[in-house]
């Protein structure tokens, strides 16, 4: 409670203290009133969630360094994937080096030259360079949408200062540039493009990484050197001389591809000094340093060389193959490097993997360790609460388990006791109300199961007065029905011999028919031996007829007509035999089916005669039946009334039971609360 301050002089206060500790006192009460608060809220909240809000604070500091710990593995992984797109530029950056290189040879001794050498070979040229920018356009266009903006920032300027080379071009075609403007603006955009390459090995974050782009930049000033070295040697050849200025720059070219020879050998896999070893051992790469021995070997400032007569663009080739030998070098590091990458982003991802994994298996362990700890503190406390729950409700059947030493074991241990002494307790007074009700019970029961006997013993009766009622009545039925079968059996027997009589009609007729079919084959067979008299009678006039020559044409032609009325009568005759044939068959059968029906019939009277006498002797049985049945009613509702008012003494009886049942029960409902073992 916050306390009341009385009006006091100023600086004191009623208990005494200093002013600073009356204000603290106030604090403290008003965080005195905050922390009950707190604690009411608290009191609300079930042990479990309180255990849960405990643990909390753990899991999530775990969560957040794990979280952390694969943020980190996928920046790695981000990295490693960047490195993997610097092959892919750099051969593209390499490839316009090359060809800027070839084409910048190609113009100073085109321009040394005066014109008359390395036209067709610059033309050439220039379409492999504006090949090689197109796909760095392409390459940086896709790269600047998948990969980290430092890497590709520094080629838009580049790509800029390439929208120079058209216009250089046309002055180079026109002769209106000298050899030294022409080697100046190309080794510009070249040393541009190599500076973007160097600014690359700041971008790794990898040492290999790093070591590899940088033996990869050495190799690539180190082959500018040689292209520029190759422009002045071919412009050597070309103008036959070697101005003192000229010597100077093959000698610091000769130095400067010796020192990126050695940088590229200090930072250089076994592989890959071997390759460039193999480079420097190889024919082209040594006849083209012989070429350039022998260019210094004039001297510096010396014109018109009868040594220098050689056709320059031979020259120029030659010297072309030390920068081809070169770019196997450069090839094996874009591989070398592509692989490395590679590798980095697979450790990367599998570091991620394990960091993802590791963090899963220390969270699921740290959860499950706690969800355990919390379940097994709140069950045993909760059995607790369950068992208080019990014993106040009365229910002492379920053993209480201490389930440990701990203070909620002690706890358990002490209502495991106490639950003891009170069921020993209520089952002594339990045991002597259950005799004292027991007794009464099975007089109750004695008395319930009588009366339940007497009342179904009269119910018994009244259904078997019911039931012989309607025996009665159905025998009664019997009676009528029987009759009236009989009167039917008489109506069946004479109708059966009406039909009898019909059938046997049927027969004669169909014998007549049968007489009559056999007397028309008769006169068939008759007109059949007519037809074929006339027929053969016919044949005779015929050939009679022929013998008299063209008297007798008109007597053969009625022979033929005569002929064919013989056998269309033939013919006739034929068809009414068949069709005679089939009426006789099917006279016979049904003639046939006639008798069969007359002895049915026959068969019939019989049954029904039998019929007619068995339905006279059930009428006869039938009556004598129901005088019996008509007996036994009489003598079955005399033992119901016997019963009924034997019934009524049982229930008197029951009555009297239950009464004191009633008392018995008030006795042991007193201890009936509690619920013991057994």
């Amino acid at each position: 409670m916050i306390r009341r301050c009385l009006p006091v002089e100023p600086g004191v206060n009623p208990s005494g203290s200093a002013p600073g500790r009356q204000w603290a006192g106030l604090l403290t009460d008003n965080g005195l009133r905050w922390g009950d608060k707190k604690m009411r809220f608290l009191n609300k909240m079930g042990l479990g969630k309180k255990l849960g809000l405990l643990l909390l604070l753990p899991l999530s500091s775990m969560s957040f360094f794990i979280y952390q710990k694969v943020d980190s593995g996928l920046y790695l992984v981000e990295d490693a994937r960047a490195i993997k797109t610097l092959p892919g530029y750099l051969d593209a950056l390499s490839g316009v080096i090359h060809e800027l290189q070839k084409e910048r040879g190609n113009s100073a001794g085109f321009i040394n030259a005066e014109g008359r050498k390395f036209g067709p070979e610059l033309d050439a040229q220039r379409k492999l360079t504006d090949g090689a920018l197109n796909k760095l356009k392409a390459t940086h266009a896709e790269l600047k949408e998948t990969t980290k903006p430092e890497i590709v920032v520094g080629v838009d300027d580049l790509l800029s200062r390439m929208e120079e080379i058209p216009d250089t071009r046309s002055r180079v075609s026109a002769q209106s540039l000298n050899a030294g403007r022409v080697l100046q603006f190309y080794t510009g955009l070249i040393t541009g493009i190599l500076d973007e390459i160097g600014a690359t090995t700041k971008l790794a974050s990898s040492g290999k990484v790093a070591g590899d782009v940088s033996g990869y930049h050495a190799i690539l000033n180190m082959k500018e050197a040689a292209g520029i070295e190759r422009a002045l040697i071919a412009g050597s050849f070309a103008s036959q001389s070697l101005p003192q200025a000229r010597f100077e720059r093959i000698l610091s070219l000769a130095a400067v591809q010796s020192a990126n020879a050695a940088n590229f050998l200090s930072a250089a896999l076994p592989e890959q000094r071997e390759l460039f070893e193999q480079v420097l051992a190889s024919d082209g790469y040594s006849r083209a340093l012989a070429v350039r021995e022998a260019v210094l070997s004039v001297g510096r400032g010396q014109q018109n060389v009868s040594t220098l007569n050689r056709d320059p663009v031979e020259v120029f080739s030659g010297q072309s193959v030390k920068l081809e030998e070169l770019r196997r070098v450069e090839d094996k590091l874009g591989e070398d490097l592509i692989t490395l990458a590679s590798a980095q982003e697979t450790q990367a991802w599998s570091a991620v993997t394990w960091a993802v994994i590791e963090g899963a298996i220390a969270f699921c362990a740290t959860l499950f360790l706690a969800i355990l700890l919390v379940r097994g503190i709140v069950s045993k406390i909760s059995d607790a609460a369950s068992a208080a729950v019990r014993v106040g409700e009365g229910n002492l059947t379920m053993p209480i388990d201490s389930k440990g030493d701990d203070e909620i074991g002690q706890l358990l241990s002490g209502l495991s006791t106490t639950q003891d002494r009170l069921t020993g307790v209520i089952h002594d007074i339990q045991m002597a109300s259950q005799d004292l009700d027991s007794g009464v019970n099975e007089i109750a029961a004695g008395n319930q199961d009588l009366s339940e006997r007497t009342q179904q013993q009269a119910s018994s009766l009244d259904e078997i007065t019911k039931k012989m009622q309607e025996l009665s009545e159905v025998v009664s039925n019997s009676t009528r029905q029987q009759v009236e079968g009989d009167q039917l059996a008489k109506q069946a027997l004479e109708l059966t011999t009406g039909c009898s009589d019909m059938v046997r009609q049927l027969y004669l007729s169909m014998q007549e028919i049968r007489e009559s079919s056999k007397n028309i084959m008769t006169i068939t067979s008759v007109i059949d031996e007519i037809a074929f008299q006339t027929n053969l009678l016919s044949l005779n006039a015929a050939v009679e007829a022929a013998r008299a020559g063209e008297q007798g044409k008109g007597f053969a032609v009625v022979a033929a007509e005569v002929r064919q009325l013989a056998q269309r009568s033939s013919s006739a005759a034929s068809e009414i035999n068949d069709l005679i044939d089939n009426g006789v068959e099917k006279v016979n059968k049904g003639g046939d089916l006639a008798e069969t029906a007359r002895n049915a019939l026959n068969d019939v009277q019989a049954s029904v005669r039998s019929v007619s006498e068995v339905m006279r002797d059930l009428s006869s049985n039938s009556q004598a039946q129901a005088d019996d049945i008509g007996e036994i009613s009489g003598m079955v509702a005399e033992i119901d009334g016997v019963t009924q008012r034997n019934a009524a003494l049982v229930e008197e009886v029951a009555a009297a039971s239950e009464t004191l049942g009633q008392n018995s029960a008030e006795l042991s409902k007193v201890t009936k609360y509690f619920q013991l073992k057994g």
